[in-house]
């Protein structure tokens, strides 16, 4: 019904996991803004994705023009979606990757630490 804002959710969500993934020394918003990107990749993966695309591939975390994430927003492309660190969102092992990915990076924290490796464990359990 509202895939526009969903796909504007899943642009927001794919920059904020890859600028959090590129920080050598994270802040103590990671352990929280972190866990919230990737469970929002995650649904929209699972819930929001239709059949796999067949079209280009669309780095999503990569978009520069703002008209070019206007088109996909629109629905108006028939693309695979990949974003760096992740892969393409309709493949299962991207998603594999994308948990142990984050659940690594959270292990991994100082700031805020047991709620980190306490959000480490749910994401090793999905």
């Amino acid at each position: 019904q509202h895939q526009s804002t969903a796909r504007v959710c899943l642009w927001h969500a794919s920059k904020i996991y890859s600028s959090l993934r590129s920080i050598p020394y994270p802040a103590y918003y990671f352990s929280l803004s972190l866990p919230i990107a990737v469970s929002y990749i995650l649904l929209y993966d699972q819930i929001l994705q239709g059949p796999a695309p067949q079209g280009d591939l669309l780095r999503l975390d990569k978009i520069v023009k703002k008209s070019d994430l206007e088109v996909w927003t629109s629905c108006a492309q028939d693309v695979r979606v990949h974003i760096t660190g992740i892969g393409t969102l309709e493949n299962s092992e991207s998603i594999y990757g994308l948990l142990v990915d984050v659940e690594k990076m959270l292990r991994s924290q100082r700031p805020w630490q047991r709620i980190a490796r306490a959000l480490a464990c749910c994401f090793s359990q999905i």
